[in-house]
């Protein structure tokens, strides 16, 4: 496992948990972690961007306590950064857009190319890179933006559509107008770059907070205590 390396892009400078030392520290070492194929273990599949672990493995391996790690983890659960399951084998960490950051480039082989090979490597390689700045220029042109005079800017109906077909718990035109009070409520936090991930992270935190069972109030546990007290006062004096 130490052998190799892993991506990083300075993008990661703008993630919302950079500053957050603990969650940051997790998320790295799971990135480290993370099985770069897919591997069998005990009968079991363990996925590409996934791996085998536990609580107390995780604080071992990086110094922080087990609350310090489950901390981490609902943190990172809460944006989308990794899904979190139970298997016979161990706890099953998956870091959700893994090929996203680590994506697969041409693969050094054992021997040289022919100079028909180079070419054609070449060839492809230019049409990848133009593909790729075609994709980037038609994601700037597209880029939403957010300004205290202006509020949001080039949110389109597709984005309405894709993000309630992604968010349904979160009510999304309401939870932009949400994000909009809260910028300006806020000035000194709306200093950003990456619009179109601080609304997505917001949904996403929406979206789970929504999916969460509704815990009673004091009020309501109370008044159920007595309509129990009271029916079993009338069947004692039924008796």
């Amino acid at each position: 496992m130490k052998n190799g390396w892993i991506k990083l892009h300075r993008s990661l400078l703008e993630w919302e948990w950079y500053d957050d030392i603990n969650v940051m520290r997790v998320f790295l070492h799971c990135l480290l972690m993370a099985n770069h194929k897919d591997k069998k273990y005990r009968g079991a599949v363990v996925e590409r961007g996934s791996f085998l672990t536990g609580r107390d493995t995780l604080a071992s391996q990086t110094g922080l306590t087990v609350q310090q790690i489950r901390t981490s983890l609902n943190k990172l659960k809460s944006t989308n950064e990794l899904t979190i399951k139970s298997s016979k084998q161990g706890t099953v960490i998956q870091v959700v857009s893994y090929d996203k950051y680590q994506e697969v480039t041409n693969e050094s082989t054992t021997h040289q190319p022919d100079s028909n090979q180079i070419v054609t490597i070449n060839k492809k390689n230019k049409n990848i890179k133009n593909e790729k700045n075609k994709t980037l220029a038609d994601a700037e042109t597209h880029e939403i933006s957010w300004s205290s005079a202006g509020g949001w800017q080039n949110i389109s109906a597709d984005d309405i559509k894709q993000w309630d077909a992604a968010y349904p718990n979160a009510n999304v035109t309401q939870q932009i107008e949400a994000m909009n009070q809260w910028l300006i409520s806020n000035p000194s936090k709306a200093k950003k770059k990456l619009w179109r991930k601080f609304v997505t992270n917001w949904l996403a935190r929406q979206q789970t907070t929504a999916s969460r069972p509704q815990q009673k109030s004091f009020a309501e546990i109370n008044a159920e205590a007595k309509k129990e007290i009271y029916r079993k006062n009338m069947k004692n004096m039924l008796w």
